[in-house]
């Protein structure tokens, strides 16, 4: 099962790390950096819903 899931986690991991700006992190403390990553996962998310609603229709 991992091995059939690791290509779609690691495409995620590559756009917040080059896209989103993640692979350098300025911010400090946890609080803040949560904060921006989940801003990031959020920001996936929305380029990826028309995706999701062509294959749902």
């Amino acid at each position: 099962m991992s091995q059939r899931r690791r290509p779609l986690v690691e495409r995620v991991l590559a756009w917040l790390k080059w896209v989103a700006g993640l692979k350098r992190v300025k911010l400090r403390g946890s609080v803040k950096v949560s904060r921006l990553v989940n801003f990031a996962e959020a920001a996936y998310n929305a380029r990826r819903l028309p995706e999701l609603q062509a294959q749902a229709a």
